[in-house]
């Protein structure tokens, strides 16, 4: 079991604390930072954005961005 519901919380909160107008992108690096804060781990942080990505919730973009979907 990972730890994707809370990523994916995370990561909505990133894109409201930004605002309108976003594209609902954001670096892999800044969502990693907010985990690490979260007390995830590395590991933990890796598992569940590739189920993120597996599972649909989350999508790899260009430019080394991840698409909350």
């Amino acid at each position: 079991m990972t730890r994707l519901n809370e990523v994916l919380d995370i990561a909505a909160k990133m894109i409201a604390d930004r605002g309108t107008p976003n594209d609902g992108t954001f670096p892999p690096h800044n969502l990693f930072a907010r985990c690490r804060e979260a007390g995830l781990s590395a590991d933990e942080f890796r598992q569940a954005v590739e189920e993120g990505k597996v599972t649909g919730k989350l999508a790899e973009e260009p430019g080394e961005r991840i698409r909350l979907v």
